[in-house]
């Protein structure tokens, strides 16, 4: 079985650096978001494994302390993939549910933006059994029906973000407890804020520097009521700020 997702992007001309890096930005903090949805927080990598005239192929793995696959995860990355092609068939088919997450869509909008640009360009994603190709026609149809279904939808916070700063008004020793932070994306008030893990609240809140006078990029999960974000946990720390 296969333990990764393979990602070729064919194209008859020279592909920009920063679409195809936010193409790519976007496909891992989608599989993070499943993950993170579905109770599983692995690490993920992308590699490029090959460039050559006409391609550009990648891998996506789950990843434990960003060295060896994880052998437990392996059936996330092919879940994900088959989630990721009910998604892209419903936004190219009619009276299919399509996906209502803002945070889904605008990385679909992003992944499929190489092949937008370039009339003979496709995306093939592969895992295990699961294929999925999106050509010129594909991308740009998803991208339209993104676009209207955003327009037409107020801007949802509840759900996970990838990567947005936080900083601290209050830290306390217990992780559950007393920490409350802001977070200026999504809303200028604090919050209580809680962490997936005791090490990921050690290395912020309880390393040698004071915590209220850092910011930190951190992936988050937020709970709202009545589209008031009224509590944030944090499930991984990247760097500080």
């Amino acid at each position: 079985m296969e333990r990764h997702a393979t990602l070729t992007l064919t194209n008859s001309r020279s592909v920009e650096l920063a679409d195809l890096s936010l193409a790519m930005l976007a496909i891992s903090n989608e599989y993070k978001r499943y993950c993170a949805i579905h109770g599983d927080t692995p690490e993920s990598r992308l590699y490029i494994v090959e460039i050559k005239s006409g391609s550009i192929i990648a891998e996506l793995v789950a990843m434990a302390q960003a060295v060896l696959p994880l052998f437990d995860q392996i059936n996330s990355v092919i879940a994900f993939v088959r989630e990721l092609k009910k998604w892209t068939d419903a936004l190219l088919s009619d009276g299919v549910e399509a996906p209502e997450n803002p945070e889904t869509l605008k990385n679909l909008y992003e992944f499929v933006e190489p092949v937008v640009k370039d009339s003979a360009s496709a995306w093939s994603v592969t895992a295990d059994t699961v294929n999925i190709t999106i050509n010129n026609i594909h991308a740009s149809a998803i991208q339209n029906k993104i676009r209207r279904k955003l327009d037409a939808a107020p801007e949802k916070i509840t759900g996970f973000h990838s990567q947005v700063a936080i900083s601290f008004t209050q830290t306390k020793i217990s992780p559950d407890t007393g920490n409350r932070g802001i977070i200026e994306s999504i809303s200028s008030g604090a919050v209580k804020t809680i962490f997936s893990d005791r090490s990921i609240h050690q290395s912020m809140v309880l390393g040698e520097d004071n915590p209220l006078g850092s910011a930190y990029l951190v992936d988050v999960q937020i709970e709202t009521v009545n589209q008031r974000p009224v509590l944030y946990k944090i499930v991984a720390f990247h760097d500080r700020l």
